[in-house]
């Protein structure tokens, strides 16, 4: 059974996400105790209280635990409203299991990242959004490609909010669209491509703050 093998393997690791195999399928074993706290991060949480820095929103002053609780939650409460999230299998107190969904963003080939897969990204970002959730800090590892399929599955939800805000959404493009870069075969022309996805389906309201926070980071 898969529990009993996730209870034997539990003791060989620490704290963070690991790699299990069971029955040539794929699982993420997800370890809270990690701590995230630093001088900088508690004074960028109290920052962000102020209305035009309420996008440098963070959980990582939380207790590593109770972010881990909070990521599941989150994770349960999207998979049940049919987003783009992967299925908790197993979980305890400070661990949970979730299946495995195909190859990091970050690894993908050039040839793999089509515009099929750009618009799947953006399209299932706002999914979750529509049901009130950011992401938080959606970089490109956070994001699985089943290249097959061309889905997209979103994880590591440690930094979400719920109830966010249009300014935290948007924020949630930012990070992506800025992360890009690491993918050294994106081009100018491929992020206005993927620009001109998001205001598509973007509310005037989002496209608004869009504008407005590009013009901070800019100044």
């Amino acid at each position: 059974m898969l529990n009993d093998y996730i209870t034997s393997e539990l003791p060989k690791y620490n704290t963070g996400v690991h790699k299990l195999c069971y029955n040539s399928r794929l699982y993420w074993l997800k370890i809270g105790g990690e701590s995230k706290t630093s001088l900088l991060r508690r004074v960028i949480k109290k920052l962000s209280k102020f209305e035009l820095l309420s996008f440098l929103s963070t959980n990582s002053t939380l207790d590593s635990y109770i972010r881990l609780k909070y990521e599941k939650k989150i994770i349960d409460f999207l998979y049940d409203k049919g987003c783009s999230v992967p299925k908790i299998v197993s979980y305890g107190e400070r661990y949970f299991v979730t299946e495995g969904a195909g190859q990091s963003l970050s690894m993908l080939s050039k040839s793999s990242l089509d515009s099929k897969v750009l618009y799947n990204i953006i399209y299932k970002l706002k999914e979750i959004h529509a049901n009130g959730v950011a992401h938080g800090r959606l970089v490109i590892r956070d994001i699985i490609v089943d290249v097959k399929s061309s889905s997209i599955t979103f994880v590591d939800f440690e930094e979400s909010i719920l109830n966010a805000s249009d300014k935290l959404k948007v924020r949630d493009f930012l990070f992506f669209i800025m992360d890009l870069q690491r993918l050294e075969f994106i081009t100018i022309n491929d992020k206005i491509k993927i620009l001109n996805m998001w205001t598509s389906l973007s509310t005037k309201q989002e496209n608004y703050e869009l504008k407005k926070l590009f013009l901070i980071l800019h100044n």
